[in-house]
């Protein structure tokens, strides 16, 4: 089912409400059966039991004006994939709906968004999907409890969470990109930077404090909030590993080897089956060998079975 919400639940700040509107579509179940039983178990800890949980995916469209009858037929199509969706069921359920989170674009949104206007559908501004998790409980939810429930089964850092039925009209605004700050270095000195870097999670260490001041102090002008963030991040632990490839003094003795380097040493005494380590933040290990069906004669083109060692990828950030 496909319901128009009012070009008004759309007030963009930028480009107002003219000509847009949201459409939501109710799609195919968003959890198997195994783990709708593991959440409702976990959920029965949190509010009284008995508890039943059913769970779909809803998918939200951003419009510039209304579809035809075709365009309609289109979209339903693309967005009908999965398992069918399970009946809601049970009075006085509760309904909670998460979504990406507000101001973000999740990439299956992205795809999905490229897929429609390859289809012909170029009215779509963009297509977002989030999940409906409809709970049935003994006695209806204290808010406290409700609360308990939404933190469960959302994740804060990538989420949002909102109670009842309405679309969330906020997942397609766009907000004003914010102007550029400057950190008074000139007039405040240095506790200028070690207060910004404070309030905005800059992480700065005091010899990066003191180089910055130096710097900025030569050039005569102050920093700006985004000069300030491009430094941290470059210079950060995650990127420089200044703490990790620093000179160590452990036990009060000069040691030869970087942090680094000591934890490379115990690969390099002890190998085990390790085939690729600390390469582009990767490792390779050995793993057992699986038949794969390969085309392994070029020249006739046929497929057949060959066993093959699978070697085993691991990749950090």
């Amino acid at each position: 089912m496909v319901r128009d919400c009012k070009p008004s639940d759309l007030r963009d700040p930028i480009n107002g409400p003219q000509h847009k509107v949201m459409m939501h579509l109710d799609g195919a179940a968003a959890c198997s059966d195994f783990r709708l039983a593991k959440v409702a178990d976990e959920l029965s800890g949190l509010i009284p039991a008995p508890v039943s949980v059913v769970a779909w995916f809803r998918h939200f469209i951003d419009v510039d004006g209304a579809l035809d009858d075709n365009e309609r037929r289109v979209l339903e199509r693309l967005l009908d994939y999965g398992s069918p969706q399970p009946a809601p069921h049970g009075s006085g359920a509760v309904q909670l709906l998460v979504t990406p989170r507000l101001g973000t674009i999740s990439p299956w949104s992205t795809k999905a968004t490229d897929i429609a206007r390859h289809c012909g559908l170029d009215r779509v501004r963009r297509i977002e999907r989030g999940v409906v998790w409809r709970i049935v409980a003994e006695t209806d939810p204290t808010q406290a409890e409700l609360a308990a429930v939404a933190e469960r089964l959302h994740d804060r850092m990538t989420e949002s969470v909102f109670v009842g039925d309405d679309a969330p009209a906020a997942l397609f605004l766009r907000a004003e990109p914010s102007p550029l700050r400057c950190v008074d270095v000139i007039g405040g000195g240095r506790d200028a930077l070690v207060l910004a870097s404070r309030a905005e999670g800059y992480a700065l260490s005091g010899d990066e404090i003191d180089y910055l001041l130096d710097r900025y102090t030569r050039l005569g002008r102050n920093p700006t909030d985004a000069e300030l963030m491009m430094f941290a991040q470059v210079n950060s632990e995650h990127c420089r590993h200044k703490i990790f490839n620093a000179d160590w003094t452990v036990d009060g003795e000069p040691r030869e080897s970087t942090l680094f380097g000591m934890i490379r040493s115990t690969h390099e005494a002890h190998p085990g089956s390790t085939m690729v380590a600390y390469s582009d933040n990767a490792a390779v290990i050995e793993g057992a060998r699986q038949a794969e069906w390969l085309t392994a004669d070029a020249a006739d083109g046929v497929y057949r079975f060959a066993t093959e060692p699978a070697p085993i990828l691991m990749k950090v950030e």
